[in-house]
């Protein structure tokens, strides 16, 4: 009886997209961007260390921290420290496929000057866009 009451309103132009007795709809509210975890930042900021062993180690705690790390690590690749973008692209790549969102940023880091920052770049992609067998 109430859809065949608001479906003579709505074809008379009386009745608005909210019929009266419901509550009316939410306002859509902005959603902030969430900040990147303090503790990521400065796993992070710690790739720029010189031994390979410490930053394979920072890669993994990164990686363990799966998407979350994603978006921080996409914009290391562009860090001027060689370090940081090979630890950056290492951790992308030990994330696997949660991180296809930094395929586009690893293409262009294939370009990167320093070669072994391109091999942490192709090992990245290669585990990104591994198939899983079923």
């Amino acid at each position: 009886m109430r859809g065949a009451m608001l479906l003579m309103m709505l074809m008379a132009g009386t009745a608005s997209a909210q019929p009266p007795d419901l509550p009316p709809l939410p306002v859509p509210v902005a959603v902030a961007p969430v900040p990147a975890d303090p503790t990521l930042l400065t796993l992070i900021d710690a790739l720029k260390d010189p031994d390979a062993e410490v930053r394979q180690s920072l890669a993994i705690a990164l990686a363990n921290a799966g998407e979350s790390a994603v978006e921080p690590l996409i914009k290391i690749l562009a860090d001027p420290s060689r370090e940081k973008r090979s630890g950056a692209a290492y951790a992308l790549g030990q994330i696997g496929p949660p991180a296809k969102s930094a395929l586009p940023s690893l293409m262009t880091a294939l370009q990167d000057k320093d070669l072994i920052v391109r091999r942490q770049v192709a090992y990245a992609i290669s585990r990104i866009t591994a198939r899983v067998s079923p």
